[in-house]
């Protein structure tokens, strides 16, 4: 498995509203989709539609998933169905939060390892055979689970200067 990111300086960001940060995550996220479909796969078409409210591409069995957070926007890509999420590590009322999302602790770290466990299920829409769950440019906490049964290996390339 292999994930393709895209890390922003905070100057991009820190000016945005919360609207237009989600605007140009997504743009990038699309491009990132586009780039890596033509470029790794050799796909001669990268239209996305939805099926069962996943994205996917319109002529390819390969399997992809979206995140962003912050400065970071990843998609993760795959043969097998796959589900992948990323947060900011931000200090929050973890007792408060872990209540609202069922997640039962007041550590840091804890918390978002278990809320992007859960998001990245959410996402996967398939048996989990494999996770990874690991901190990530260290302020961010990123998991992905697999219905690959075989060992789940990951692989992370940056790739903005591919997509100016």
């Amino acid at each position: 498995m292999k994930i393709f990111y895209v890390k922003l300086d905070k100057s991009e960001t820190e000016k945005l509203s919360r609207r237009e940060l989600k605007a140009l995550q997504s743009g990038i996220g699309r491009k990132i989709i586009d780039y890596v479909g033509k470029n790794i796969y050799n796909l001669s078409e990268t239209t996305v539609i939805e099926e069962n409210s996943k994205p996917k591409f319109l002529n390819s069995d390969i399997q992809f998933s979206i995140s962003h957070s912050n400065e970071i926007i990843a998609v993760a890509f795959d043969d097998f169905p796959l589900g992948l999420d990323i947060e900011y590590m931000k200090d929050r009322d973890f007792e408060k939060l872990s209540g609202h999302y069922g997640i039962n602790t007041k550590d840091k770290f804890e918390f978002y390892r278990q809320w992007t466990q859960l998001e990245a299920k959410i996402k996967i829409q398939s048996d989990i055979k494999n996770s990874y769950t690991d901190i990530f440019e260290e302020k961010y906490m990123l998991t992905i689970v697999s219905s690959n049964p075989d060992n789940l290996r990951v692989e992370f390339e940056e790739i903005k200067h591919y997509l100016k």
